[in-house]
């Protein structure tokens, strides 16, 4: 399957190369070098392609009003519309109760660090969970008795695994706990094999500051970094 799907993806980017350039949404054409006319393929067309491809192969995490990520970068649907205040709190509330990362909600400037971060990572749930992540939302937000701090933290744990929803959805919640510690999910319950789905911010994981590594495979640091003596710890 996977040479099959690796065929199938080559067919799109040859057609994508094969454009000089992305049109507009109607995927237009205009006139090439020489005169003739060339074909233009736009963001939806490119899309429609791969989403066609990942339907022939049955994807299996396609819920319904679930997309895969614009432009085909990523290999894990999400959906496109913007998050709003009203989802975005309750989830980093909900996550810094489920992680103990209290800080991307009480410290200003995590918070505002992480706001793209926890965007994307309820994109991503919530296209895998579209059904179970709001009733946990929900749970959350009725036993919560206003904005979340470390002092009531334990309290209002304590009152969401009282809930019913907590315990039909505690595997949903497990996988908060995944995403903002590893960047990576998965979305089939009791499934040993399941694949781990990439959450986006491989680098952004707060398991690294934890075992004070530096995530594998990336660095910010420049070119030949590592001839030089590291600094000495304060």
């Amino acid at each position: 399957m996977r040479e099959k799907l690796e065929r199938q993806w080559r067919e799109v980017i040859e057609r994508v190369e094969s454009s000089d350039e992305l049109s507009g949404q109607d995927g237009t054409t205009s006139e090439g070098h020489g005169g003739s006319e060339e074909e233009h393929l736009g963001e939806d067309q490119v899309t429609s392609l791969v989403n066609e491809i990942l339907e022939r192969f049955s994807w299996p995490l396609k819920p319904k009003g679930a997309y895969l990520y614009q432009g085909a970068a990523r290999s894990v649907p999400r959906i496109l519309e913007e998050v709003t205040v009203e989802q975005r709190t309750p989830f980093m509330e909900l996550s810094a109760l489920l992680t103990g990362i209290y800080s991307i909600v009480v410290d200003p400037t995590d918070r505002a660090l992480s706001e793209s971060t926890a965007d994307e990572y309820w994109r991503r749930l919530v296209a895998a969970f579209p059904d179970r992540l709001p009733k946990l939302l929900d749970a959350y937000q009725r036993v919560a008795p206003g904005p979340l701090t470390p002092e009531i933290g334990n309290t209002v744990l304590e009152r969401l695994r009282a809930e019913p929803e907590f315990t039909a959805h505690g595997f949903v919640a497990k996988q908060i706990v995944n995403i903002w510690y590893f960047s990576q999910f998965t979305a089939l319950e009791n499934d040993k094999n399941a694949p781990l789905l990439d959450g986006g911010f491989f680098e952004r994981g707060y398991v690294w500051p934890i075992i004070k590594a530096h995530p594998i495979g990336f660095s910010d640091q420049p070119h030949g970094y590592w001839t030089q003596e590291p600094r000495p710890a304060h």
